[in-house]
């Protein structure tokens, strides 16, 4: 039966850092004559080259948001293509016309306790590829924070949790609502929303949705 890889591509200390990180059957990064290949046991199930990329696509973007967590100053490491090793040992291959981009970041939370959070639990999965798909901006900080919000029972249940204090929220909520605060990155176009008295910078935004994810996935592992 064939096997498929999904190849990488970076710097070499980035992608031995993704093989030390991502090992379990259903997300491992694999060396191999020189090269890194992201595998799972489903890649085999599906044996088509166009769900193979889609799903390793999603894969490759939860990976992306959990290493965020760890390492602040990764180097991009991108999906180049997806490899078949048939049968008779030759090779056929299709290049992925784009590239995803794993930045990782540090937190207490490391990448493999989020990866592994994610495989039981799906909001934290979802959370994880919002803020694995693309650069940091309102729009993507944001979606991590509805998903958060939604799971823990909406805004008051969020509050309770003191994970952090109720002036930091607001203040990114309505800066990355506020077209005034937050310019054209805003969540909506219009002037509807005032800006606050403080708008929080992109860089605050990011910290504090860091600090909330963390403190959700580690109370997601005690739960």
């Amino acid at each position: 039966m064939p096997e498929w890889q999904v190849r990488l591509q970076g710097n070499k200390f980035e992608l031995e850092l993704l093989g030390e990180v991502f090992t379990s059957p259903d997300l491992r990064v694999v060396h191999d004559a020189g090269e890194y290949f992201l595998t799972s046991d489903e890649f085999d199930l599906l044996n088509d080259a166009t769900g193979i990329l889609d799903r390793a696509m999603q894969k490759v973007r939860l990976a992306n948001g959990a290493a965020k967590l760890q390492h602040r100053d990764f180097q991009a490491v991108e999906v180049h293509s997806v490899t078949r090793l048939e049968d008779h040992g030759g090779r056929s291959q299709w290049v992925h016309p784009r590239a995803i981009v794993l930045e990782l970041d540090t937190l207490g939370v490391t990448a493999a306790v989020a990866a592994k959070a994610a495989s039981v639990h799906a909001a934290v999965g979802s959370a994880l590829r919002f803020l694995g798909t693309g650069p940091d901006n309102w729009v993507s900080l944001y979606n991590v924070y509805d998903v958060i919000r939604e799971d823990v029972g909406g805004d008051a249940a969020l509050k309770a949790r003191g994970w952090s204090s109720r002036n930091e929220v607001r203040r990114f909520t309505q800066t990355a609502n506020s077209l005034d605060a937050a310019g054209e990155g805003a969540r909506h176009g219009k002037r509807a929303i005032r800006s606050p008295k403080h708008p929080m910078s992109l860089e605050e935004a990011r910290t504090l949705i860091r600090l909330l994810l963390k403190r959700w996935i580690d109370a997601k592992g005690k739960g």
